[in-house]
């Protein structure tokens, strides 16, 4: 992994949504629950170029939150989860001063809530009440590091 960033490979490739939910190359074992580990996608990968290349970094950013959000191959429920996970992500390494500057993904917020919106109607239709309380908790926390403020959780 070292000197090789998957990000900048994922850019170069169009591959933003693969980088995002971790498949193929861009998969990292999270040891501890199984599944794709974001989180050393963002301290492996995203971190360093924010520190190096910040604005070029944000774009990309910005572009693979809206990529992810209107992906089709991904079901709505599995898309809400890792969007809200790296946006988990996003803003608790802002609550703790590792990404700098402006909070760069307000301009996503109307994207986001409409996402989320989405996934909670289907959780309510179909009687998915233990999602629908893990999406509500996914996003107390993202609040609670400062992110999708406006968001109304009802």
């Amino acid at each position: 992994m070292e000197g090789h960033n998957y990000f900048i490979e994922a850019v170069d490739e169009k591959e933003l949504v693969d980088f995002s939910t971790g498949k193929g190359k861009y998969f990292i074992s999270d040891r501890e629950f199984g599944g794709h580990w974001i989180l050393g996608s963002w301290l492996n990968f995203i971190l360093p170029l924010l520190e190096t290349r910040s604005i070029e970094t944000k774009e990309h950013l910005k572009s693979m939150f809206k990529e992810l959000m209107i992906y089709p191959e991904i079901e709505l429920i599995e898309k809400s989860e890792i969007l809200l996970y790296h946006l988990h992500i996003y803003y608790y390494l802002r609550k703790e001063n590792r990404i700098q500057g402006v909070d760069f993904l307000d301009i996503l917020v109307s994207d986001i809530s409409h996402t989320l919106d989405e996934a909670k109607i289907f959780c309510v239709k179909y009687n998915k009440l233990d999602t629908l309380a893990q999406i509500k908790s996914s996003i107390n926390l993202i609040q609670g590091n400062g992110g999708l403020l406006a968001y109304d959780l009802s």
